[in-house]
């Protein structure tokens, strides 16, 4: 795909210099370093595990409904 794209000043001296170090024209610098960000952003999303801690539910009384009332009865009537 032939698209016209425009670099931020920072990023066009960082492509630049890849291209320098690599010995690789413009072209294949900025199809290296997509690749690159592309593989990078799916190697780091990682199944996402939870644990559930069973705390037999909540104690008789509370109620999740009111939660200033919920973190009086945790924390004490100085909560804030």
């Amino acid at each position: 795909m032939r698209t016209p794209i425009i670099l931020d000043p920072d990023l066009q001296d960082r492509v630049k210099s890849y291209m320098r170090e690599q010995h690789v024209s413009l072209k294949r610098a900025v199809n290296a370093l997509v690749r690159m960000g592309l593989e990078v952003n799916d190697a780091s999303v990682a199944p996402h595990e939870v644990s559930v801690l069973e705390t037999g539910g909540l104690q008789p009384g509370i109620t999740l409904d009111c939660i200033h009332v919920t973190l009086e009865a945790a924390e004490g009537a100085e909560y804030r």
